[in-house]
């Protein structure tokens, strides 16, 4: 009996462990499929690790926005952003810009824009002003429809 426990404790050993993956260049990221195995890829343990993200509430986290004015006198702004699940995650945004009033500028460039961010990896959001006369923005997420 505890030949059979040390050969299963040692098959998990070598499936959590012997397929870590090795450190890359940040700017190449490899789909699940296309990379080794990983313990949150991994045939075995990947249903465990989705199961604990649904469980735990994982999905897109805002890390940094940024704003400046272009030479033009434009206001631009950047999001960034991660998805911290093991899904892909597909939502709509749309930018509305504010002039110093804080009145709505109305644009036909604020429209619903798709985005569909991989598993476990970082997004960015960018977006231009059509005025110069915007000073402010605000940014309104949806999930997408069916």
């Amino acid at each position: 009996m505890k030949t059979y426990g040390m050969i299963a404790l040692l098959l998990v050993g070598l499936t959590v462990f012997g397929c870590a993956q090795h450190t890359h260049d940040p700017r190449v990221t490899l789909a699940d499929t296309v990379g080794s195995d990983t313990p949150g890829s991994n045939i075995i343990t990947r249903p465990v690790g989705q199961i604990f993200s649904a469980v735990i509430g994982e999905g897109i986290v805002i890390q940094n926005v940024s704003q400046r004015v272009t030479p033009a006198g434009f206001l631009e702004v950047q999001v960034q952003g991660l998805n911290q699940s093991h899904s892909i995650r597909r939502f709509d945004y749309q930018v509305v810009w504010l002039d110093a009033g804080g009145m709505v500028i109305p644009t036909k460039t604020s429209v619903w824009q798709p985005v569909s961010v991989q598993p476990k990896s970082p997004f960015a959001i960018r977006a231009i002003s059509p005025s110069p006369a915007a000073v402010d923005f605000r940014i309104n997420t949806r999930t997408q429809p069916n």
